[in-house]
């Protein structure tokens, strides 16, 4: 059974916490629950799932990660839930393998992944160069 965390940037460290993410109908704000009884209010535009993969090294894999994907090319990469799975998409719309914008994130592929930063703080990572 996959492990159900969430992470998001805390509204006043802008630093990501990690827990039970849900929202508060009394302060009308999403928060995270650590386990340690903190509860954290958070920016809802970085709040992220983590995908139950790790990469390479060992680092949870969340939705709005940028990795790298080492096939028979290297290409970045960002990590996004469609249609209830987590997909790798594609920063070169015709890339992604030479075959699709999407490729599903799965345990097969977690071997040739590195995570490298996330879209809220590596912007500049998902650039590509067309020549």
């Amino acid at each position: 059974m996959r492990e159900i965390l969430f992470r998001a940037k805390h509204t006043h460290s802008n630093e990501f916490v990690y827990g039970y993410g849900f929202y508060s109908n009394r302060d009308k704000c999403y928060k995270i629950d650590n386990g340690d009884g903190i509860l954290y209010f958070c920016k809802k535009e970085t709040i992220g799932e983590y995908s139950g993969q790790k990469d390479k090294y060992g680092t949870r894999i969340f939705e709005g990660d940028i990795v790298k994907l080492y096939l028979s090319v290297e290409e970045t990469c960002y990590v996004e839930f469609c249609d209830g799975q987590f997909v790798l998409q594609s920063t070169d719309k015709e890339m992604l393998c030479g075959s699709a914008f999407l490729m599903r994130l799965s345990e097969s592929l977690t071997s040739k992944i590195e995570v490298i930063g996330n879209i809220y703080d590596n912007r500049d990572l998902l650039e590509v160069d067309n020549g």
